[in-house]
């Protein structure tokens, strides 16, 4: 008989600026934040990129956000995102099939996560992101459940912990708004880089606008983006 798969964690740890193994990149954050960790909560102390975009992307887009996640995680990075459909989910799952780590930002607690539309798989996902990663929030588990209005208002303030946990933003699809820019401009003003992908003639809007504002371009082969983000990050003096 096959093993039986790890069990699931039941209670979420507590992580308090100060406190022994607190993310040293949210200390960036005035005021750092308390943090609620469900899963593996030393995966959140690694080197770390975050790979964000568009809910709505092409085919091709989600296959290179899977790919350049499965390639940074080869060589060594957890990937981080926000576990929203689209972009975030296929760079979480790219990075699990590779055999590596993750960390999925929520805007809800660890305990209320949310399909958003794209129901098919998301336990599983959840699952393993528990297994081999961990689900991060600031939000305290039990409180009440908030109405619309305050969960997208909570989804925004979560772009800014996914900045600041990571050395670097890679935005691999985003239109011409969305949270996918909220969390460049919040890497770029905690001086963390920002990356985006060049697909040539079907380079996506906000990634083209990204582009014009003077953040670096990743080519569309995901084996040379994430050697180029892994040579920048290695050869930072930080």
């Amino acid at each position: 008989m096959p093993p039986e798969p790890p069990r699931l964690p039941t209670a979420c740890l507590v992580r308090e600026p100060g406190s022994l193994g607190y993310p040293s990149g949210l200390c960036s954050l005035t005021p750092s934040p308390t943090v609620y960790l469900r899963g593996d909560p030393d995966v959140a102390l690694k080197p770390m990129v975050a790979i964000v975009g568009t809910r709505t992307p092409r085919a091709e887009w989600r296959a290179w956000a899977a790919d350049l996640a499965a390639r940074l995680s080869q060589r060594g990075f957890v990937v981080c995102s926000g576990f929203a459909p689209g972009i975030d989910r296929a760079a979480h799952r790219g990075a699990l099939a590779a055999g590596g780590r993750t960390v999925a930002v929520l805007g809800e607690d660890v305990f209320d996560v949310r399909a958003r539309g794209e129901r098919e798989g998301i336990s599983e996902l959840r699952d393993e992101t528990l297994r081999r990663g961990c689900l991060l929030s600031e939000q305290a588990p039990g409180g009440p459940r908030v109405n619309p209005r305050h969960t997208v208002a909570r989804l925004i303030l979560r772009n800014r912990i996914i900045a600041a946990l990571s050395l670097g933003v890679v935005v691999a699809a985003a239109w011409e708004k969305g949270g996918a820019h909220m969390t460049a401009n919040w890497a770029a003003r905690l001086g963390r880089p920002v990356w985006t992908a060049d697909f040539g003639e079907d380079t996506p809007v906000g990634n083209l606008r990204l582009l014009l504002g003077g953040h670096s371009a990743l080519p569309a082969d995901a084996d040379q983006a994430a050697e180029q983000i892994s040579l920048s990050l290695t050869s930072s003096p930080d």
